[in-house]
């Protein structure tokens, strides 16, 4: 440990796990209870989000492919995208959907597609998630289990603060990701059987701008208030995850205090 270190106090972070690392090389950095395994929240769109973008890409399909969205879909509880059943959405607009509003009704529908397209035997949203969970696997993230595509705790997601961060890492390094998460405000034209409405969606990130580039916040009443965060300022570049901080609040102010704590005295 440096000199420096030592003579710096660490900030205290109200989340009950935490970890900063260096993006591209995944080198750890400082946290606390990084390998406690917790619910993730909508965190867990991180891994649905990754997954849409690798299975369309290995397919060669077109991200302008149009979605028909289900009574399932546009009827699912919690945070959502404002989708009705018999919309018709391109993919590449149901990902902004599901990362910027963390639309849960924009994950059912993109799971649904998805999961037809790997397997049309299957049941869709199970064979997505399979898959989700075959990528878990392939990156080493061996404390991760999804159960869904959206984080809910209808059934639950478990990941820790290591796991996700290390996620986020190779999300990053895929261009298409880091232009949707960074995204601010994103709209787009809906086509519905019922006439043609114009939607806009604002991230529910509030660190854009600020030096941050996005990724994803998350809340159930389980996991509590997470985010998990990307910066990069004057050729430093960290990943930072907060599991179950103490109020939604204190996310940003700690993220910030977590990015002026690295790169100062660790980057």
């Amino acid at each position: 440990m440096s000199l420096s270190r030592q003579l710096y106090t660490k900030p205290y972070i109200t989340a009950d796990c935490w970890i900063t690392q260096e993006t591209l090389s995944t080198k750890y950095l400082d946290g606390k209870n990084e390998d406690v395994k917790r619910e993730i929240a909508s965190l867990s769109k991180i891994m649905t989000c990754f997954t849409v973008i690798q299975e369309i890409n290995r397919r060669k399909r077109s991200f302008e492919e149009v979605i028909k969205i289900s009574s399932k879909a546009a009827n699912i509880e919690g945070t959502s995208a404002n989708l009705q059943s018999g919309d018709e959405v391109k993919i590449w607009d149901l990902l902004h959907g599901l990362m910027l509003p963390s639309g849960n009704d924009a994950a059912i529908a993109l799971a649904e597609f998805i999961g037809t397209m790997i397997d049309k035997n299957t049941e869709p949203i199970a064979c997505f998630v399979e898959r989700m969970n075959l990528n878990a696997k392939v990156l080493k993230l061996n404390d991760t289990f999804f159960n869904n595509p959206h984080g809910m705790s209808t059934s639950v997601n478990i990941s820790t603060a290591r796991n996700v961060a290390i996620l986020a890492s190779f999300a990053v390094k895929i261009n298409i990701f880091r232009q949707i998460v960074g995204t601010k405000k994103y709209s787009c034209r809906i086509y519905n059987p019922n006439g043609v409405r114009k939607v806009e969606w604002v991230n529910t990130n509030s660190m854009l701008e600020k030096g941050f580039k996005g990724i994803k916040t998350g809340i159930t009443p389980a996991a509590g208030p997470c985010l998990c965060f990307f910066i990069e300022k004057k050729k430093k570049s960290m990943i930072g995850v907060l599991l179950n901080s103490k109020t939604m609040d204190l996310r940003w102010r700690e993220a910030s205090k977590l990015w002026k704590y690295s790169s100062n005295y660790l980057l």
